[in-house]
Formats: structure tokens, sequence, C-alpha cells
């Protein structure tokens, strides 16, 4: 339920289990995957993978079974894991959440030594995370969108600009399943 694997010729179910939804709410599920260390890590609204525990709206498949993160999950059921980026080697995540493991933190983490670390985030709620390279003229190369601030991108990278915010016009807008940021600076 929720996930499927595609083999070139057919789709076929990720056994055992799937993804099982909080409280059955159809438009929840997977927002988010990325591959991390040879396992697909998947985010979202849900209550847990493959009837796993410690899944709840983040796992990791091996290929074969679900199993939970070492740095944990997301444990209040109304939140969700939106997004997901290696930035630097690390990964990080976003989403609605002011809990991740046993870490506090607000909308965006990042996973330091199998643990969630809280990055400061200003905001509870993030929906994406993208890198930018301003080529040294910002002190910030990752920033975070979300509710309240879609169209200004929050640094989560710089304890100094972390109450900042750059704004940024988004095409197109609003978003299907990619966006384009135009360059703030021009290289001569």
């Amino acid at each position: 339920q929720c996930i499927a694997r595609w083999n070139g010729t057919t789709w076929s179910a990720l056994a055992p289990g799937g993804i099982t939804l909080v409280n059955n709410i159809l438009y929840h599920g997977v927002e988010q995957a990325i591959v991390r260390n040879g396992e697909l890590v998947i985010g979202g609204h849900f209550k847990k993978a493959g009837n796993v525990q410690g899944t709840q709206h983040i796992a990791r498949w091996n290929g074969s079974s679900w199993a939970a993160m070492a740095e944990g999950d997301v444990p209040d059921s109304v939140s969700s894991v939106n997004d997901f980026i290696y930035y630097n080697g690390d990964l990080f995540a976003a989403g609605e959440f002011k809990t991740i493991g046993n870490t506090q933190a607000k909308g965006v983490a990042q996973s330091v030594n199998n643990a969630w670390s809280s990055l400061n985030h200003p905001d509870a709620v993030a929906w994406a995370l993208e890198t930018y390279d301003s080529c040294g003229a910002l002190s910030c190369d990752l920033y975070s969108a979300g509710e309240g601030f879609v169209n200004r991108w929050v640094c989560v990278t710089s304890v100094a600009d972390a109450g900042k915010t750059h704004a940024w016009q988004v095409f197109p807008n609003p978003a299907a399943n990619s966006v384009q940021v135009p360059p703030m600076f021009t290289r001569s």
C-alpha cells in the first residue's frame, strides 16, 4: 500500500507490509525518497512501514524489508517528513515536526553520527530543502522553504543567518515537480 517497485515492465508491492496510513487518510503517504548507503529512505505522513515499530513518518528499505532509522522516527502522529537532501555529505530532513528521534528540532534536522541534530530552524514546518552555490557572496548554501515563507528561503547552514531570509522568485509558481531558481549574482 502507498509504495511500489518498477522492474522496467511491471509494478509490484514492496513486501512485506507497505505503508500504513495515519487514520487511513488517503492523501497522506510517502512524500519523498532518497538513497542512502544503498538503502531507500522514505519520508512522509504515515503511521509505519511494513508494520515495523519506530518507522513513523520515516523509514528505510534495504531491498527486502523495512527497518527503522538508527536516528529515530518522528513520534508525533500529526507530523510529517517532506523532503531530504545531502549537503556536505550529511543527510538533512525537512518536514512538519518539533521532535525527530530524541531531538527537539523544528522543521529541519541533520543526521550526525546516526542521531538527528537540531539546526535551530525558525519554523516548525519546512516543505523543501535546496542548495545554492552563492560563490561566497552569501554565508549560506543550504536553504529551506515552507509554510509562511514559501517564496522566502531560510538559511539553515549559518547560525548567523538563521533568522535572515532571502527573497527569491520560484518558477513556475505554483510549482509541480521541480522549480528553477534564477541566479542572484552574475558571474563575469
